[in-house]
């Protein structure tokens, strides 16, 4: 399996095409179709939400390796909101 293309990625002004951190096109959303203007926006900042979530993601496995290695349970009902805040456009 190939590695992703790193991040973080972005969209465009009008959210139809994605970014990498270079400016190089990473996936473009369609507009061929009879879908509203917000709707294209929210596709495309889920698209470019990847690198994001695995980074979160990664963080969370490593906080439960950590609580694993020393042996206790975490109250997860406090979960950093930063590691899971919802996709933003940047």
């Amino acid at each position: 399996m190939s590695k992703h293309t790193p991040g973080p990625w972005h969209c465009n002004h009008e959210c139809d095409t994605i970014l990498d951190a270079g400016g190089f096109v990473v996936a473009l959303v369609s507009r061929i179709s009879d879908r509203a203007a917000p709707e294209i926006h929210a596709n495309g900042i889920l698209i470019a939400a990847p690198p994001d979530m695995l980074e979160a993601l990664e963080a969370i496995e490593g906080m439960c390796r950590r609580c694993e290695r020393l042996d206790i349970v975490p109250d997860c009902s406090e979960v950093n909101t930063t590691l899971i805040a919802p996709p933003k456009s940047r």
